[in-house]
């Protein structure tokens, strides 16, 4: 091989390896748009899915209390109504 036939193995060795760089920064930038579209649809399914939780909590709160009431008075009637001395 002669120093010209070097020169251009080499010049295109360059070629091929700034072609890579700039497909590869194409990819990266693409990945990285689709990751930050990834990361807004699972912070607005995740915000909705709080507004959800949070008005589910508010409407079987009220039910809730009332069950629990329900469940104490019970309880405390059956204590005093099987042993009197052992109930609060």
């Amino acid at each position: 091989m002669t120093q010209a036939d070097d020169t251009n193995a080499v010049d295109g060795w360059i070629a091929s390896a700034k072609n890579l760089k700039a497909e590869l920064d194409s990819v990266k930038t693409m990945a990285e748009e689709k990751a930050r579209v990834a990361a807004d649809v699972a912070a607005h399914n995740l915000s909705i899915a709080t507004i959800w939780t949070f008005f589910g909590l508010l409407i079987g709160l009220p039910p809730l209390r009332r069950v629990m009431r329900h469940v104490s008075i019970c309880s405390m009637a059956t204590c005093r109504s099987r042993s009197p001395s052992m109930c609060p």
